[in-house]
């Protein structure tokens, strides 16, 4: 997926494209004229949704919608208007997913690209561009399917089973289709990194390495490294990442974590700050700052990063979570509650907010309230040794303060 700057006018309509051109091969012919249908085809969605009130209040970038459109629109065929409304629902749990949504444009950017040489290109090298095409439209149909936006029990969002599913179903269709595609081995790693496999997303990300060297990749096996606990070798391909693209704010926000995972709070802080220039609502570089900032005893200024969190994302279950525990540290306990409370709204089953909430309610002698949060607890939380400690004491204060 190359590290280009992303045009936001669609680039889907190429004036005089002769598709069937005399002396092209049946099959070729076929295809190019199936592409300028389908390209068309996304013109024509993307006008239409551009006009729709949903997507209007959902404020997406133009280029945002392309991409998104290409993404969920797999056919050629027009689609019935009806069918708008569910696109328009699909772009909406879409962008909870700030890293699925970046893939997604950057991979609509290089098929904006490709579909632009084809109608300068040569008839032999036509069908080579025609197969990295579909290829990245298979990658980029799989980080639509992989973006995490489901709330997860344990804090955080999650692609759902179906879309897992789906993802690696159009993964392996991507690589069976173009073995030596960036593209392809990039979403593999992604569909790795998800089922936690680092190893083996590390070995992807470098395969897609071989055939294009992009900041972007470069971030992604910094992830691979630091997750199986290379530290040193994940900063090395970040600062190789900055030197591709200065303005990566994904590599620099990467770099913070690397580099707070060597406890080098001082560099991670100011690796953070830069990505926030670059990107100002990146959230993952707001939420690794806010953490950066804990560390150093920084309380209030970690709670204002995390409240930036929520200015971005106001549906952001972890960014409240994170501000009730820094809020809950200053002794801002009436905040902190409050902030839980927002956590449990957005994700009634964050079974570990359930059981802090209990605890605040306790402290607070609000003992009805606390007993009804560890009821919830003890029938979210899963029976597992992690939380065999939090069980135990759900139970003891339920069977304390059930009868006040």
């Amino acid at each position: 997926m190359p590290n280009t700057t992303l045009s936001c006018a669609l680039v889907l309509s190429l004036a005089g494209v002769a598709f069937a051109q005399s002396g092209e091969p049946p099959d070729t012919a076929k295809q190019l004229a199936l592409v300028e249908a389908q390209f068309k085809s996304w013109r024509t969605a993307v006008t239409q949704l551009l006009g729709r009130e949903d997507v209007k209040a959902l404020r997406l970038k133009p280029v945002e919608v392309e991409a998104y459109t290409a993404a969920l629109l797999d056919t050629a065929e027009p689609r019935p208007r009806a069918d708008l409304a569910d696109v328009a629902r699909r772009m909406a749990l879409l962008r909870k997913d700030q890293d699925a949504t970046f893939d997604i444009v950057e991979t609509w950017s290089g098929m904006q690209q490709m579909h632009q040489q084809l109608a300068r290109a040569a008839a032999p090298e036509r069908a080579r561009l025609l197969t990295a095409l579909q290829a990245k439209h298979l990658a980029a149909q799989a980080s639509a399917a992989l973006a995490r936006t489901e709330e997860s029990a344990v804090g955080g969002r999650a692609p759902t089973d179906e879309g897992r599913e789906r993802a690696t179903q159009l993964a392996d269709a991507a690589v069976a289709l173009a073995p030596d595609s960036p593209d392809a081995h990039e979403v593999m790693g992604d569909l790795l990194i998800d089922a936690s496999d680092p190893e083996a997303a590390e070995d992807e990300f470098r395969k897609a390495l071989i055939g294009e060297n992009a900041a972007s990749l470069r971030t992604k096996l910094a992830e691979a490294l630091r997750l199986q606990g290379n530290f040193a070798e994940a900063i090395a391909e970040l600062r190789q990442a900055i030197q591709l693209d200065s303005r990566s704010a994904r590599a620099h926000s990467g770099l913070g974590l690397a580099l707070r995972a060597q406890r080098n709070l001082p560099e991670s802080t100011a690796a953070y700050q830069e990505a926030i220039r670059l990107d100002p609502d990146l959230i993952d570089a707001h939420n690794g700052l806010a953490v950066a900032l804990a560390n150093q005893g920084k309380l209030n200024d970690a709670v204002a990063e995390f409240r930036e969190i929520i200015r971005v994302d106001p549906d952001s279950a972890i960014g409240y979570y994170n501000l009730a525990y820094a809020l809950a540290d200053l002794d801002r306990d009436v905040e902190s509650a409050a902030a839980l409370r927002e956590v449990v709204r957005i994700n009634p089953n964050h079974y570990n907010a359930r059981f802090n909430l209990g605890e605040l309610f306790r402290l607070e002698g609000k003992y009805d309230e606390s007993v009804k949060q560890f009821r919830e607890y003890l029938r979210l939380a899963p029976d597992a040794p992690q939380n065999q400690r939090n069980i135990e004491r759900a139970r003891g204060y339920i069977q304390k303060f059930g009868d006040q």
